[in-house]
């Protein structure tokens, strides 16, 4: 993973305020705009293969407490609709 973005992942941990906008975005790309706001030097390309890393680390077993805490009871993964909610739960979970 690019350090920029290892570093800006760390940065957002302790972002409330940014936390927040990523709970709200819509697309993957709304929330690279986000990220590049903390820290840039990563390309969209780059910070869409960090996801995809983030993704596979979390597909497994999740217990009840994670489970609660994301929308609806069940894991979905990575959708569009839910980017910002699954990226600030995968910052939550401390995965980067």
């Amino acid at each position: 993973m690019n350090e920029n973005l290892k570093q800006a992942l760390s940065k957002v941990g302790e972002m409330p305020e940014i936390q927040e906008k990523l709970k709200n975005a819509k697309s993957l790309d709304e929330v690279y705009e986000i990220m590049q706001s903390v820290q840039s030097g990563y390309t969209l390309d780059e910070f869409k293969a960090a996801m995809t890393e983030l993704k596979e680390a979390k597909t497994e077993e999740l217990s009840d407490e994670d489970l609660d805490s994301v929308a609806g009871g069940s894991y979905h993964g990575y959708s569009p609709e839910d980017i910002g909610k699954t990226f600030v739960t995968y910052l939550t979970f401390g995965i980067g």
